[in-house]
């Protein structure tokens, strides 16, 4: 794609769109000036994936670590390059919840400030589509009594 035709791409598709997908609140944002887009499906205070981070931790040194079935359910989650944010909404009109996301600034991604013609542009609808994937995720570990 051009770099006239991904501004004018940009500039259609706006920085930010909330809804409501399995009754969870979703959200893509444009946060930065690379004007690429972020996906996040936000789960409720009191829910049992509120403040739920990565259980990895990062030296292991080795050691068998048992983990439940939450945890591998939540360290399992699919999306566009993985979980690369969780924490609270930062956009604005975003809902008190807690966020699991992902960004669409790999290496293959074009954004809006890539100058070569590398990468591929994710879309507002491939976005879109991602987190709705990630919301199915998130709804059935919400419902399953792991």
């Amino acid at each position: 794609m051009f770099d006239q035709q991904l501004q004018e791409l940009v500039k259609k598709e706006g920085d930010l769109m909330m809804f409501e997908y399995l009754g969870l609140n979703c959200a893509i944002v444009r946060p930065t000036k690379m004007r690429h887009w972020c996906g996040y499906v936000g789960v409720s205070k009191g829910s049992r994936l509120d403040e739920k981070k990565d259980y990895y931790p990062e030296n292991l040194d080795g050691k068998d670590m048992k983990i439940s079935a939450l945890e591998k359910a939540i360290n399992n989650l699919q999306c566009h390059g993985g979980i690369t944010f969780t924490g609270k909404g930062y956009w604005k009109n975003a809902k008190d919840d807690y966020y699991f996301g992902f960004d669409c600034a790999h290496y293959g991604d074009k954004t809006a400030l890539d100058f070569d013609d590398g990468g591929e542009y994710r879309t507002k609808e491939y976005v879109i589509c991602q987190v709705e994937k990630l919301a199915k995720q998130i709804k059935e570990i919400l419902d399953l009594k792991l």
